[in-house]
């Protein structure tokens, strides 16, 4: 029957998972030593490191998504720009007391 062993390389870096009966005549590539994982919970992949007693996973991937801060600061930053753009277009009309209560709901005063 065979096993899972974690290949780890010099750097302790798991870099293949593979699976060998522990008795076939086999040598694991240059720089590269054979742990037999099958008793190893979670079962380590490639990209984990291996400290000689425990392997740890990597590290979870960046966020690839705007933290929620930044997105309701965009949106607010479009609603501010589209209030001073009808406050303009009212502005060049004359309507200056439009215009006005435009430009403070925008700067966030309340009126």
């Amino acid at each position: 029957m065979s096993n899972p062993y974690a290949l780890v390389n010099g750097s302790n870096l798991v870099t293949a998972v593979i699976l060998w009966d522990g008795v076939t005549p086999w040598l694991p590539p240059a720089g590269e030593t054979a742990i037999d994982v099958s008793a190893v919970t979670p079962q380590p992949g490639i990209g984990w490191t291996y400290n000689g007693s425990t392997f740890t996973p990597p590290a979870p991937p960046a966020p690839t998504s705007p933290p929620a801060t930044q997105v309701a600061a965009a949106v607010a930053q479009s609603y501010t720009a589209s209030l001073q753009r009808k406050a303009a277009a009212l502005q060049a009309k004359g309507q200056y007391a439009a215009a006005t209560a435009l430009y403070l709901k925008a700067a966030g005063v309340k009126t």
